[in-house]
């Protein structure tokens, strides 16, 4: 085969879908050449493989000289399939098409379209020969949007490279005594947390301590939106349980963290948090979290749910994770098997396949 691949989404760093991908695509199939289009001569890592042509296509054009530029380009080659995930490419490409839904190209998200690339959008989908996606949600939503067949549409997960790592006693009890004063802890993470969300949290928290007695702390880790972490320290003010609340500083490890924590509670996850939401499924600590479509597909039967954002569902289920160390033990031993779906070798091999099937 003569695989094309639209290049604007790939970054060579860790995490990007495409570069993710292609690496371990490329040196595994040397009896497919690879025609990769950008506009840049940046993509280095790429030139030490013998099956890569790389084509540098004109910086700024407009939609006429881009389709026309696209086919002079391809036909020559051949090319047996091109992967993309710009609609402009999509549409007006003769060959066939994979095209890579936006969740599986986090940069591309939430980009305002115009009337006309809408439309664009529209085509592509339609006459794509295959679509992939990183959720069986979104699948769903793309048959029912498009009137596609769903045998056209691939869910192929986001990864996470195998960097999971068992921890001993003694190491837990140095995180622990370094971040918690050597109490266990629940880690409760505010990435997008909004100041209404945080007192059912506070409140969740102040149940839980009323009923149990314990000794235990609420870490909050707060990995983004520095105001969040502001209004959550004047909540802090007048809190019975404010000595039992801990705020990390900025550029702690967040995975040293999990790792140290009795269980991580999770607020509402959004797709561009796939990331974060991987690296907490191989940290394999229990996981209490609120039930979605995006939170069910990762973390499957290897966490407990809250259903309503309410602070006596969520202590409910801080207790039953306090009180029950053999429920702790068997969400952490699901969480190993869930973490091998979502490993960077197993997607890159499952596109190749895709793919294959698609040109037939």
């Amino acid at each position: 085969m003569i695989i094309a691949v639209d290049t604007n989404d790939l970054k060579e760093e860790p995490g990007n879908f495409l570069h993710e991908c292609l690496q371990r695509i490329i040196p595994s199939s040397p009896q497919h050449t690879f025609i990769l289009l950008s506009k840049t001569e940046s993509l280095g890592g790429y030139r030490q493989y013998e099956n890569c042509l790389h084509i540098i296509l004109v910086k700024k054009i407009n939609t006429i000289s881009l389709h026309r530029q696209i086919k002079r380009v391809l036909k020559p080659q051949a090319a047996s399939i091109l992967i993309t995930g710009n609609p402009l490419f999509g549409a007006f490409a003769k060959t066939k098409t994979c095209l890579l839904a936006t969740t599986l190209l986090p940069s591309s998200e939430n980009k305002s379209l115009s009337f006309f690339e809408r439309k664009l959008q529209n085509m592509a989908f339609k006459k794509a020969g295959l679509i992939c996606t990183a959720w069986e949600h979104e699948k769903s939503n793309i048959v029912d949007k498009y009137k596609i067949s769903r045998e056209n549409v691939h869910v192929i997960h986001y990864g996470l490279n195998d960097v999971s790592h068992e921890l001993s006693f003694e190491e837990r009890e140095l995180i622990k005594s370094r971040y918690a004063a050597d109490s266990e802890y629940f880690l409760l993470t505010l990435e997008s947390l909004s100041t209404e969300e945080a007192i059912i949290f506070l409140k969740a928290f102040s149940i839980f301590k009323k009923k149990l007695k314990s000794t235990m702390k609420l870490l909050v880790s707060c990995i983004k939106q520095k105001n969040n972490f502001e209004q959550f320290n004047k909540l802090l003010r007048d809190y019975r349980y404010k000595d039992d609340i801990i705020i990390t500083t900025p550029g702690i490890p967040f995975i040293e963290l999990l790792y140290g924590s009795y269980a991580i509670i999770l607020n509402k996850l959004e797709q561009g948090q796939t990331p974060f939401a991987l690296q907490t499924l191989a940290g394999k600590t229990p996981v209490i979290c609120f039930n979605d479509s995006f939170s069910a597909e990762i973390f499957g039967d290897a966490a407990l749910y809250y259903n309503e954002q309410s602070p006596e569902e969520i202590a409910e289920k801080m207790i039953l994770m306090y009180k029950d160390e053999k429920l702790r033990q068997t969400l952490s031993e699901k969480q190993r098997g869930r973490h091998r779906f979502f490993l960077w070798h197993s997607s890159a091999m499952h596109l190749l396949q895709s793919i294959k099937k698609a040109c037939g």
